[in-house]
């Protein structure tokens, strides 16, 4: 089975916008008591 990954945005030290780095990652497994959700649309607002 191949392995399934994923684009997130993440962030790895203290910044502004300059520090998001899109990344591409190994898709989470949820065990039996967690559900994986996909999102479409998300956004960091100035204050975060």
């Amino acid at each position: 089975m191949p392995e399934l990954s994923m684009q997130a945005v993440q962030v790895h030290e203290y910044g502004g916008d300059e520090v998001l780095q899109l990344e591409k990652i190994k898709r989470p497994q949820p065990s039996a008591e967690e559900i994986l959700v996909k999102i479409h649309y998300a956004s960091v607002l100035p204050l975060d």
